[in-house]
């Protein structure tokens, strides 16, 4: 009986992937390459003028326990910078 459910589930389980998937759409579109690509005015920034090292120019406040923790390398904060690339752009 037990190996019965087994199948029965193992057979409910592959019609529902085959099923629930078929009808779904997939489409990207790539916007560029760089930091320019980014579509920008996020909530954080909506200008783009954001200076991370000085932490001014923003729209937003941050706070943190660690506030040097703002700049420098592969930093938290650095995702509301809207710069693309490696280093101290978060978005690589």
């Amino acid at each position: 009986m037990k190996i019965i459910l087994v199948l029965v589930g193992f057979v409910l389980m592959i019609a529902y992937s085959v099923i629930g998937t078929s009808d779904m759409a997939q489409a990207e579109e790539v916007l560029g390459v760089g930091t320019d690509s980014l579509l920008g005015g996020d909530l954080t920034d909506l200008e783009d003028d954001g200076n991370p090292e000085a932490d001014d120019g923003y729209d937003a406040i941050f706070t943190a326990n660690d506030e040097p923790g703002f700049a420098g390398g592969e930093f938290a904060f650095n995702v509301f910078d809207n710069q693309l690339g490696p280093g101290n752009a978060k978005w690589c």
